[in-house]
């Protein structure tokens, strides 16, 4: 994204700056920030690579003004990053850098430079900030943060008011467990939204593909007399089979997705399967706000771009026809309902304060669930964990899609509602909305 103008200067320069001292923790995204200058205005171009990975990133520079970019990556395991910038006289830069590789997240206290993305906080377990520091922070800094927030990041902000860290914990996921006024305190460990089972995909397709033109030639043999005839209308009669059969042989773009947030959270974390077909007549899928950077699941490259005009990168698909990508995909979107709830004994109380009907669910403590009608905007109602059916960790009838086993705490309820607009494709997809109270301040 571009950040906004920095210093002046009339030279052409790249800087590639890593924040966290080069700090990265493997799997996880990172942010790099770039200072680039030109002496010429216009189009320019900055590609950035990692092992697998690949950003190519189009943009408008003036002259003399350079300009700040945040670049999302997640680098490979080697850590090697190269980036190469392309200005608008035709000159082409080219910088280097290797990022140091922790075995999990870290704890850090703020620094002068805070990531502009979400991406920027994938190597960060637990961030200390003062109160004057957090005031300070610009749009994009306070943005980042919130998406870090929003994904149950751990945030310590010394001698903060109850008031400042009521407004921070109203909107961070998980209830606001994650914040912290004390530095010693212990974090609650964040439950991680699992990767959903892939979308259905039929190998035999291609195979039926194949054979359009055989089983045609076949049935004119069967049919016509004049085998010479038939022979001519073969070809043009296939493409225009397949032509018509193709968005449905080759499959398009499916997903899986699983949403996860906690009862009276303002953001849900999302996780996806993605499943994409070559042929399938779309290039490039744009990310939402808040996506993460993509995964490869076929170990295959990873390839993000973007223009100048787009607001997100967009993820490459495949173009070849009957080639197959997997990729996994996940970050934070806006929770489509607000309700309380409480437990009082075997009693669960929801009420539904949001403008849009809550769609029939299923209420899962443990090993039980329980079927649920609508809830209408503004409506309550009460339901009885103890009328619960037993489930034995597994689908207790077919009218439950799924367990909520490894997805959620099992010590306390959790709602499992239909997503109707999942933030990836807009398909259907699942939500998982945990009722158990937030952890109390250590």
């Amino acid at each position: 994204m571009i950040c906004g103008l920095v210093g002046s200067s009339s030279a052409a320069s790249l800087d590639i700056i890593p924040l966290w001292d080069g700090l990265f923790v493997a799997g996880a995204p990172v942010e790099l920030q770039a200072l680039v200058g030109s002496d010429t205005g216009g189009a320019a171009r900055i590609v950035v690579t990692s092992d697998d990975y690949r950003l190519d990133y189009s943009f408008e520079i003036e002259a003399g003004e350079p300009l700040r970019l945040a670049l999302p990556l997640r680098p490979g395991l080697s850590g090697r990053v190269k980036a190469a910038v392309e200005l608008p006289d035709g000159s082409r830069l080219i910088e280097s850098l290797t990022l140091t590789r922790e075995p999990r997240a870290v704890t850090v206290t703020s620094s002068a430079r805070l990531p502009l993305t979400g991406s920027g906080y994938g190597p960060i377990g637990r961030l200390v900030l003062t109160p004057s520091r957090l005031a300070a922070l610009n749009g994009d800094q306070s943005a980042a943060l919130a998406a870090y927030l929003a994904r149950c990041g751990g945030l310590v902000v010394p001698g903060a008011s109850a008031q400042g860290l009521a407004l921070l914990r109203a909107a961070a996921g998980c209830g606001g467990a994650g914040i912290r006024a004390n530095v010693s305190a212990s974090l609650p460990t964040v439950q991680s939204v699992l990767l959903p089972a892939a979308p259905e995909s039929n190998p035999q397709r291609s195979i039926l593909l194949l054979l359009i033109p055989y089983l045609l030639f076949l049935l004119g043999v069967a049919t016509l007399r004049r085998l010479g005839i038939w022979l001519l209308a073969v070809p043009a009669g296939a493409a225009l089979v397949i032509a018509a059969a193709l968005p449905a042989v080759t499959g398009g773009i499916t997903a899986s997705t699983i949403a996860v947030m906690h009862a009276g959270d303002t953001t849900m974390r999302w996780r996806a399967w993605l499943l994409a077909d070559g042929g399938a007549g779309r290039e490039r899928l744009p990310l939402a706000s808040g996506t993460e950077v993509p995964r490869a699941l076929d170990g295959g490259p990873v390839e993000l771009v973007r223009s100048a005009e787009d607001a997100t990168p967009a993820l490459v698909l495949p173009t070849r026809l009957l080639h197959q990508r997997r990729f996994e995909l996940a970050g934070i979107a806006p929770a489509p309902w607000s309700f309380r709830a409480h437990l009082t004994r075997d009693l669960v109380h929801l009420v539904n304060e949001s403008n849009e009907v809550m769609p029939a669910g299923w209420l899962w403590t443990g090993d039980r669930a329980l079927s649920l009608p609508p809830l209408a905007a503004g409506a309550g109602m009460e339901a009885d964990i103890g009328s619960a059916v037993t489930a034995g960790g597994r689908r207790p009838d077919h009218d439950i899609p799924c367990p909520l086993e490894g997805l959620v705490d099992a010590s306390g309820p959790a709602l499992l509602l239909p997503l109707a607009n999942e933030p990836l494709l807009g398909n259907q997809g699942w939500l998982i909305i945990e009722l158990s109270p937030a952890i109390a301040e250590a």
